[in-house]
């Protein structure tokens, strides 16, 4: 077999073979009594990162930071933002006005679910995987679309903190982390 044979058959496994899971799981402050909950997440190489457990897809950088594709890694400020400029701020990325689209129009805020499948137990300040996650632990509170119920002016937000789940004001300043598929 000569390498006019073999560059082609390389080429096609690498076009079929699945992207390689973040299994190398990096915390700051670890409990290591805690199982890994975010090691099956997939790297797309494009400043995303999908979750085929749940169909979801996530921007690497939370808004206000782009992703430095050549570096690997967020570049800017974590942006904070009311409820309301938050769900703005999903619709403007989608038409490509602000921020990065990465190439999708369907980015949105997720719901409280969406948001807390993504804390990592294992992790504290951040509990948030900083390999597939990097550069938010400035940042510990962030936003969902999911208002609490009978609370006109609150949603639910996630501190990556700790990894906790709890309400804050619509009013308040929170980071954003925009996403797509799922629901």
């Amino acid at each position: 077999m000569n390498h006019k044979t073999i560059l082609p058959a390389l080429s096609m496994l690498a076009m079929i073979a699945p992207m390689p899971a973040l299994a190398d799981l990096q915390c700051i402050h670890e409990n290591t009594a805690a199982p890994a909950t975010t090691a099956h997440l997939l790297d797309n190489g494009d400043g995303t990162v999908s979750d085929p457990k749940t169909g979801l897809v996530w921007k690497k950088c939370p808004e206000g930071q782009i992703w430095n594709s050549g570096a690997k890694k967020c570049d800017g400020s974590v942006a904070t933002y009311t409820w309301q400029q938050a769900l703005q701020r999903a619709a403007q990325v989608d038409a490509g006005a602000v921020g990065q689209n990465l190439g999708h129009a369907d980015w949105r805020l997720p719901n409280i679910k969406e948001l807390a499948s993504i804390v990592e137990r294992r992790c504290w300040n951040p509990a948030i995987n900083e390999a597939v996650f990097p550069a938010i632990s400035s940042w510990s509170s962030f936003l969902s679309s999911s208002p609490v119920a009978g609370r006109g002016a609150i949603a639910w937000v996630v501190s990556f903190y700790n990894g906790t789940v709890n309400w804050g004001g619509r009013s308040g300043g929170s980071g954003v982390r925009l996403v797509r598929g799922g629901q």
